[in-house]
């Protein structure tokens, strides 16, 4: 390991292992990439690998920004979901992820040396992660998305993944939940971070707020986001303000009966469906009032502090840690949640008061500020320092 304490130069790999990396998606994927690019502007010597599975359309190897993108197993295409159903297919191409032999694509980079590090991003990829850090004689790190436990939509973490997590140099998340449970449950060294946002990226090209009379809703479409109680609030929004619009940003399960549901209230000139998108600094830019409306927690948000940046109104509902985020009438308004005639109030109040709005779209683009990807790299990066220097203490 080389370090210059003053010049602040920092020398390594970073391997990420993710098992479904598709760039035009954001969550994650968008994560991953802002990361490494924010690393690779204040540590030029780092490098940045990524190991996921073969998608259709998608090339074995890639290079996005500063990522390495090597795309090392094959896995069953969307086609086979019919024929053994969704849970099978995943089921089967984490297998084929884990237990590829192709992990040897890593030696077309110079990683024959001490300063590797692998970042696991997904609880599922352990065994690929165990093999490859056995490979390259080095420690790893898992780094939670997502929530752990037994509610619906909890990751779930079995008796052999309990095992596998014992092997780990350490457990990173962000989400307090996720924290809270793991501590509570297993003796492992875990550290909390906090969210991050590269700022810049998303800050409006415009600094004059102009209202544009569109509301907007980043996120999966499925229970756990709650799509539906935008759609019927925007009914009852119609009838106060006909020009009112709601763009979704988002695929999921949930997206037919969304469509249909906005045929059913003849919203179909006002709600507009855009699918999976990597890049919704547009959609951002265009929009008044972002929409935070999961009914479990908006903490830690992409999507919102994304909304925040670009200097959206938040509109979020007061549950779990979300608070944390939205400042009720500081940084954006706190509504219950499922209760689509007082959102569209709060809403049609904001529109009628377009000082509040702008007031409440200011503060949230200086408050995600305090969440800037740099700063953030910069503490990321001496954490997976502090572990590698460990580990090569112990083989010395």
């Amino acid at each position: 390991m080389t370090v210059d304490q003053e010049a602040l130069v920092i020398t390594m790999i970073i391997f990420n292992v993710f098992p479904k990396f598709i760039p035009r998606t954001g969550g994650v994927q968008s994560s991953i990439i802002h990361l490494a690019n924010a690393i690779a502007e204040v540590f030029p010597d780092i490098q940045h690998v990524l190991l996921t599975r073969r998608e259709p359309g998608l090339k074995s190897y890639e290079r996005i920004g500063a990522l390495h993108v090597f795309r090392i197993s094959p896995c069953l295409f969307s086609l086979s979901t019919r024929f053994i159903g969704f849970a099978w297919e995943k089921f089967i191409n984490q297998v084929l992820f884990n237990w590829t032999s192709n992990i040897d694509v890593i030696g077309q980079l110079d990683w024959k040396r001490n300063e590797n590090i692998i970042v696991c991003h997904d609880i599922k990829s352990m065994p690929l992660t165990i093999r490859l850090s056995k490979k390259l004689h080095c420690p790893w790190v898992l780094y939670l998305h997502g929530r752990i436990g037994t509610a619906p939509g909890d990751v779930r973490i079995n008796c052999i993944e309990q095992r596998l997590l014992l092997k780990t140099s350490l457990i990173m998340t962000n989400r307090i939940q996720a924290f809270n449970f793991l501590k509570r449950n297993f003796v492992l060294p875990i550290l909390l971070l906090p969210p991050y946002i590269n700022t810049s990226w998303f800050r409006r090209p415009s600094r004059t707020f102009k209202v544009h009379r569109r509301l907007l809703f980043v996120g999966k479409l499925y229970h756990r986001k709650d799509p539906i109680t935008p759609i019927i609030a925007l009914y009852f929004i119609k009838k106060r303000i006909p020009d009112i619009e709601l763009h979704i940003i988002g695929e999921g399960p949930l997206k037919k009966s969304l469509i249909e549901l906005t045929k059913k209230l003849n919203l179909i000139d006002n709600v507009f469906f855009h699918g999976e998108t990597l890049d919704v600094r547009y959609h951002l830019w265009q929009s008044d009032i972002f929409l935070a409306t999961s009914p479990y927690t908006n903490y830690p948000s992409q999507a919102l502090l994304e909304a925040m940046s670009a200097g959206l109104a938040i509109v979020a509902t007061d549950v779990g840690y979300t608070h944390l985020l939205v400042k009720h009438r500081e940084n954006g308004l706190l509504v219950p949640p499922k209760d689509p005639l007082r959102l569209a109030n709060t809403i049609i109040m904001l529109y009628s008061n377009p000082d509040l709005l702008k007031m409440l779209a200011r503060n949230a683009e200086v408050f995600a500020r305090n969440f800037d990807i740099y700063n953030f790299s910069k503490t990321y990066v001496r954490i997976l320092n502090t572990v590698l220097d460990k580990s090569l203490e112990c083989h010395v």
